[in-house]
């Protein structure tokens, strides 16, 4: 990955971004604060390659859904929060 992406508002200073940086914008606290854990789904819309690791089920399902314009609901309130761990590469979502 290679480039670089300026990131402001009327409301924070402008932020430069190189490839591999992340940062987290909160609205509440209109805060910029840099992400130093890698997240390992950052490029998952380019390679299809998804990491869960001890990552809630619901977590999962918010990831999957954003990556492949699904509608993953889960409706038992008490999966949610059960942990799984799986490396998905280029699957197809069955429906």
């Amino acid at each position: 990955m290679s480039g670089e992406v300026k990131i402001y508002n009327e409301k924070i200073q402008p932020t430069t971004l190189k490839a591999g940086e992340e940062i987290r914008y909160s609205t509440s606290k209109e805060v910029v604060s840099p992400i130093t854990e890698p997240t390992p789904n950052i490029s998952a819309y380019k390679d299809k390659l998804v990491i869960f690791d001890n990552t809630t089920l619901q977590n999962a399902a918010d990831v999957l859904n954003s990556l492949y314009d699904e509608k993953i609901k889960i409706e038992n309130d008490a999966l949610k929060n059960c942990v799984i761990n799986a490396t998905f590469h280029n699957e197809k979502l069955k429906t």
